[in-house]
């Protein structure tokens, strides 16, 4: 089943809710409040704003735009250079699958953000973009199912990869998730999506 989105934006509370049934469970909070929660939190998905947070790197591009590549690798080149070497290849991971998926799934015409935010425990990639309603819907649906069991999903998409079934949004959300072993914060407000990956350095 499919989220619905509530009237001014983000999740209804009730279809998401409906939505996420299953162990573990997705965690879904509005206004900055938990209202369901696991012990163990894969992803989080928020009915609201991103929290505010000072960046060190932020990039803009245009959807669409071939930066995938280039911003990768600074981004990776940035993290070999600043961090310990456990953090670096989930954030090089993180980095460029939501990054790629931003650029291949953001509205025509509209922005995509990318930031990295330092902290005292550690380091963040932050992916912001536009998209429509449809998509938003696709992106719950795929983080209900990482949520259940993250293995399966991922080895489940890479099946699908090898045999050109489908896009590659989903995979690199497994590949996130379970390959990297990084937890997702999805906030959604109307029709912007905003994917926060947190890294320990």
């Amino acid at each position: 089943m499919s989220a619905t989105r509530a009237e001014g934006g983000g999740i209804s509370g009730t279809s998401a809710g409906a939505m996420l049934r299953s162990e573990p469970r997705v965690p879904i909070r509005s206004s900055g409040t938990l209202l369901a929660a696991r012990p163990l939190e894969l992803v989080r998905v928020v009915s609201g704003d991103a929290p505010a947070e000072p960046s060190v790197v932020s990039i803009a591009s245009r959807a669409h735009d071939d930066v995938l590549e280039y911003t990768h690798a600074f981004v990776a080149s940035y993290a070999r250079n600043r961090f310990l070497s456990r953090a670096v290849e989930p954030l090089s991971v993180a980095t460029y699958e939501l990054l790629g998926n931003a650029l291949n799934y953001a509205s025509l015409s509209s922005q995509v953000f990318l930031q990295l935010h330092e902290g005292p425990s550690g380091v963040a990639v932050r992916v912001s973009n536009e998209t429509g309603p449809a998509r938003i819907d696709m992106l719950c649906a795929q983080l209900d199912r990482l949520s259940k069991n993250a293995e399966a999903t991922f080895l489940e998409e890479v099946k699908r990869s090898v045999a050109g079934q489908g896009g590659r949004s989903a995979l690199g959300l497994a590949r996130v998730v379970h390959e990297a072993k990084v937890g997702l914060e999805v906030y959604i407000v109307a029709h912007r999506v905003t994917v926060i990956a947190r890294i320990n350095t």
